[in-house]
């Protein structure tokens, strides 16, 4: 599984899960602040505005007391997601896509060989 994090301008940080490894509300954290980091050097101006906004959706490591409190800490808002929403979320569409394009006709042995290729 990856984590990305993007915005118009292109992606700001992603990383992968280990096979077998999942998402929780602590290890969510410690991307946010990844992210945080390299938005801070990347695209500082998005981060001087008041309350940079993050769309995520209502999956329970992003809805965990501790996430909310990170990024509350950090001065982001929140663009809610409803919940059960037909609508998908513009990573479903946009940037998956673009990479699922990527990706044809690609074949890997292995995690690594993506990871690299990425």
């Amino acid at each position: 599984m990856v984590t990305i994090w993007w915005n118009a301008q292109g992606v700001i940080h992603y990383s992968f899960l280990q096979s077998g490894e999942t998402i929780t509300a602590e290890s969510y954290c410690r991307e946010i602040d990844v992210m945080h980091e390299k938005l801070t050097k990347k695209q500082p101006a998005l981060l001087n505005r008041h309350d940079a906004i993050l769309l995520h959706d209502n999956t329970r490591p992003h809805k965990a007391l501790i996430t909310v409190d990170k990024l509350t800490s950090l001065q982001y808002e929140i663009l809610p997601h409803p919940p059960y929403s037909p609508d998908i979320l513009p990573t479903d569409y946009y940037l998956f896509r673009n990479y699922e394009l990527f990706l044809r006709e690609e074949k890997y042995n292995n995690q690594n060989d993506i990871i690299k290729d990425c």
